[in-house]
């Protein structure tokens, strides 16, 4: 499952490699700017229907096990969207549109701090207003997810991910 999201997020470690032969003001440059990537789906619970995308990928069972209330065959799962935004620096962010008057945002606040892990700042909106915000802290290559239920029932599950 880890795999998989990691490739999705972009996380794959294939800059790891160039990293090891760099020299250190290349390193330095590098964290400077990071990778970001978010990923989103809803489940909705009694609709069977399952994005093909997913299915194509053999998602939908790795997704299940984060919806545990809508595990079976009658919850639906969709694809909402997946947008990764190249060489991000400090301040700058990736929006993602999520549909039905919903939009998710992250920041990247800090790329590299003291412990060597990136800080984010998560935002879901939500006709108009912010529903929910949260900093993260992560290692590069780890992503985060954030689980919400809406109103109406369905589940909101949304992937960041930074390398």
């Amino acid at each position: 499952m880890a795999m998989t999201l990691l490739l999705l997020a972009g996380c794959d470690g294939s800059k790891d490699k160039a990293m090891q032969t760099a020299s250190p003001s290349q390193i330095t440059q590098a964290a400077e700017r990071r990778d970001v990537t978010v990923f989103g789906v809803v489940a909705t619970p009694g609709v069977p229907f399952v994005d093909p995308k997913l299915s194509q990928a053999d998602m939908v069972p790795q997704l299940r096990q984060f919806l545990d209330d809508c595990a079976g065959e009658d919850c639906g799962v969709r694809l909402l969207g997946s947008e990764t935004r190249e060489r991000l620096g400090a301040g700058e962010s990736i929006r993602l549109d999520l549909g039905v008057g919903y939009a998710a945002s992250t920041t990247l606040v800090d790329p590299v701090d003291g412990r060597g892990k990136a800080r984010l700042r998560f935002r879901l909106e939500g006709k108009g207003s912010d529903r929910f915000e949260t900093d993260i802290t992560t290692p590069a290559d780890q992503p985060f997810f954030v689980d919400k239920t809406l109103a109406d029932g369905r589940r909101l599950l949304l992937m960041v991910g930074v390398r």
